[in-house]
């Protein structure tokens, strides 16, 4: 996304680098001496912290999201450079249960219930801690992602998936879970967008939701991959089983664009085309 904007000098660090480049470094970030080499010889204005992701291994999951924001935040700290912009995408998981709220604003008192949802909003809660010890980091509080390279692990990934599948085979069974439940959807893209707006207009110290303010129930989302994949409707079998917890969550993002400017570009339409191309 960045690159596309073609007014930034982007680079990355990722530990397995299947892609190279010459702004690329491999390095797990929990390696100090490598990561502190690469602070040290590159001047980078603003970082997103995106190392992380989800595990039903409760060790890996607070590994990942947890214990790799300490590690750079640490390291930023004591090499003192407070000048970086930090941006930490969280994620709506850290909501948990909402009750009697049409859409949940950044205020709103976080008890997350799944595994996941604690290990993020635990990630949050360090990052802020060091806004008081003079880092200059922001929260994106992402919903639900759907869109160009959506994982599979996610609902929009694993529809796009498996009905690709089936439009090649002709044939076959779709499995997910929580048919009925409602979600917050956002094309990738404007997931970027927002956490570049962020990162340019947002406030240091504040969280801001990354989502579209539309609720959408799985089996809705479901029937418009369908319907853009023009295939016929096949047997969907709904699983009952799940190592992360699932609830209805829609959010707010009057404060990011209140502070940021920010806007929405693509529709739910545009964004299932888009995670659709992707898998074909």
């Amino acid at each position: 996304f960045l690159k596309k904007q073609r007014k930034y000098d982007v680079y990355g660090i990722d530990q397995t680098l299947k892609v190279k480049g010459p702004n690329l470094f491999q390095c797990n970030i929990l390696a100090k001496s490598k990561l502190k080499e690469i602070l040290l010889d590159n001047k980078f204005d603003v970082i997103f912290h995106c190392a992380g992701g989800r595990s039903s291994d409760k060790t890996e999951l607070y590994k990942s999201n947890v214990a790799s924001t300490k590690a750079l935040l640490g390291l930023i700290f004591d090499l003192k450079l407070t000048k970086i912009r930090i941006v930490i995408p969280g994620s709506a998981a850290e909501y948990g249960r909402i009750k009697n709220i049409a859409k949940v604003k950044e205020t709103y008192h976080a008890i997350p219930l799944s595994e996941y949802g604690k290990s993020k909003l635990k990630q949050v809660q360090l990052a802020l801690s060091y806004v008081n010890e003079g880092l200059d980091v922001s929260i994106g509080r992402i919903f639900n992602i759907l869109g160009e390279n959506t994982p599979e692990a996610l609902v929009a990934g694993s529809m796009a998936k498996q009905i690709n599948a089936i439009k090649k085979n002709q044939n076959g069974r779709l499995y997910f879970n929580d048919l009925k439940s409602k979600r917050d959807f956002l094309d990738i893209s404007d997931v970027c967008s927002a956490l570049l707006a962020i990162a340019l207009k947002g406030k240091r110290g504040e969280v801001y939701n990354i989502c579209s303010e539309e609720a959408t129930a799985i089996e809705t989302l479901l029937k418009e991959f369908i319907a853009a994949a023009k295939i016929k409707t096949y047997p969907t079998i709904e699983k009952k089983k799940s190592c992360f917890k699932s609830f209805d969550v829609i959010g707010s993002n009057n404060k990011l664009r209140r502070e940021t400017g920010w806007r929405r570009i693509v529709s739910l339409r545009n964004g299932i085309k888009n995670t659709l191309k992707s898998y074909s």
